[in-house]
């Protein structure tokens, strides 16, 4: 059983006997060294290495830390320890594991710091989902990164549905409060592999059809400011912003009226000129190697501040 101590431990200079009592998978168990108990089972350095081989690790420079196309995704110092040999192994070296359900190869995303947690999260020896500790994405959930959900630096996953999903689903149901593990862990769907069909049983229903006119809302405020002098060749362009308010009575249809702390995701783009010169404009970057807006996992959010005037506290998320 010292094999626990590879993700569970990896720093502890002993063995599965010397840390917790009894040695059984039943337990209950308790920690000999008691001065443990408040210590970290995954320090930093299970995920981050101090030296590495190449140039000298520098911090973020300004490019790197704001969202676009020089923004840094994966610190250089990512890399898994390994306890059996006491050394470190980069991120780049570590593979992305090919899924099976079934024969049916599953949609990974092409995150590679996902590759991290299979080190310790793994399938068993057929890379079927679901088997070992195997917590690679199914259902309404395929192909998202485990960072879209899980925050890097803790276990604070229980808020992570905010992140991307509406409060209401496309069937009218809260996301946090329907039969998944999220709400329960005695609940038979796992969040992780939960498909409509599993609370649908006798067919997942059609979509509503929205017919409310997006191009006609009542009541919208639009305003720019240019920073420039228009058609002055010679001149440098400083910039232009835009600032739109649109009431939400508009939105009535599809959502109650939020209340202060409400969160949202959300991302604002635009694409200028047409093919092959067309280009992209995004508020939150998306972190893909291609011009593509659809990430929700990088949109940027918005919080509620006042339930009567809806001014909004905005965040960009780093991807």
């Amino acid at each position: 059983m010292d094999d626990c101590l590879r993700c569970h431990g990896a720093f502890f200079e002993g063995g599965i006997g010397d840390l917790v009592s009894p040695v059984s998978r039943t337990g209950p168990w308790r920690l000999l060294p008691a001065e443990l108990a408040n210590m970290p089972s995954m320090p930093c350095l299970s995920c981050h290495q101090l030296h590495r081989q190449g140039p000298l690790l520098q911090k973020t420079d300004v490019a790197g830390r704001v969202p676009g196309p020089s923004q840094e995704i994966a610190r250089p110092s990512l890399a898994f320890f390994d306890r059996r040999t006491e050394q470190h192994i980069p991120l780049e070296d570590l593979p992305l594991p090919v899924m099976l359900e079934g024969t049916r190869t599953v949609k990974m995303s092409r995150d590679q710091r996902q590759a991290l947690c299979y080190q310790c999260h793994a399938p068993v020896a057929d890379m079927q989902v679901a088997t070992g500790d195997d917590r690679t994405g199914l259902g309404v959930h395929e192909g998202i990164s485990c960072l879209a959900c899980h925050a890097q630096h803790g276990e604070q996953t229980r808020a992570s549905c905010a992140s991307c999903h509406p409060k209401m689903s496309n069937c009218g149901l809260d996301v946090e409060k329907m039969d998944t593990t999220f709400k329960s862990t005695d609940s038979k769907h796992n969040i992780h592999w939960v498909k409509c069909a599993d609370c649908h049983t006798k067919g997942v229903p059609k979509k509503k059809v929205r017919t409310t006119s997006y191009i006609n809302m009542q009541g919208v405020l639009l305003s720019s400011f240019i920073r420039c002098t228009f058609n002055a060749r010679g001149e440098e362009d400083k910039g232009w912003s835009l600032e739109v308010a649109i009431p939400w009575v508009n939105f009535e249809e599809f959502a109650k009226r939020p209340t202060s702390g409400t969160n949202w995701t959300a991302s604002l783009n635009f694409w200028d000129g047409v093919d092959p010169d067309r280009r992209l404009s995004m508020w939150s970057y998306s972190g893909q190697p291609q011009p593509n807006p659809h990430v929700p996992a990088c949109f940027g959010r918005l919080v509620t501040c006042h339930a009567n005037t809806l001014p909004l506290k905005v965040w960009k998320t780093k991807c």
